[in-house]
């Protein structure tokens, strides 16, 4: 273990675009006793490839905007309106759609945001994976035909030192073997 490495890659606070895959999925209840599905996503594209991002995705019925935003994010991971329309009521569909997201791919938007005085990563938006990288939620098809272009937003890390914090421009790298990676994995040419 390489304490100053992991000190330093947990006090980074990414911002920006992530290609990321959800490894899972767990319904649950918010402080309120609504349902909500908390989620860790994990980036798969650019250099922090593996690290994962925490999300929690509520189901309000009493709060029509939260209620369409859910819809609008549960679209963009691939489950439409047909597919809503044969879920199963209550619970049983909660944790159906908990199932049904795992193994999905989305783009999102990463922004710094201050939680109870330290600042965190906050996603702001989520949106269709690029062509090729499992675009409407879909899992990746076919990993050698990936797109050549990196995303629209470059992706920048936050480091945070003391009380003092900076933002970085991320380099992207280009793998040394993309043959060593396996074939699950998307290989990424840039």
């Amino acid at each position: 273990m390489n304490f100053g490495k992991m000190r330093q890659d947990a006090m980074t606070v990414l911002t920006g675009d992530f290609v990321v895959r959800c490894i899972s999925a767990d319904p649950t209840k918010n402080s309120n006793g609504d349902d909500m599905i908390k989620t860790k996503l994990q980036i798969i594209a650019g250099p922090y490839t593996g690290r994962n991002l925490l999300n929690n995705f509520n189901i309000i019925p009493s709060n029509t905007p939260a209620l369409q935003m859910f819809f609008r994010h549960m679209n963009t991971f691939g489950l439409d309106e047909a597919y809503f329309a044969k879920l199963p009521n209550g619970e049983a569909g909660v944790h159906q759609i908990a199932r049904d997201m795992v193994g999905r791919v989305v783009e999102v938007t990463v922004e710094a945001r201050k939680y109870q005085g330290v600042e965190r990563e906050n996603i702001k938006e989520i949106k269709p994976a690029p062509a090729g990288l499992g675009g409407q939620g879909q899992p990746v098809a076919n990993a050698q035909a990936l797109p050549t272009a990196l995303p629209t937003t470059q992706p920048t890390a936050q480091v945070v030192t003391g009380s003092a914090s900076v933002d970085l421009p991320m380099t992207v790298g280009t793998p040394s073997d993309p043959e060593s990676v396996p074939a699950a994995e998307p290989v990424l040419p840039f």
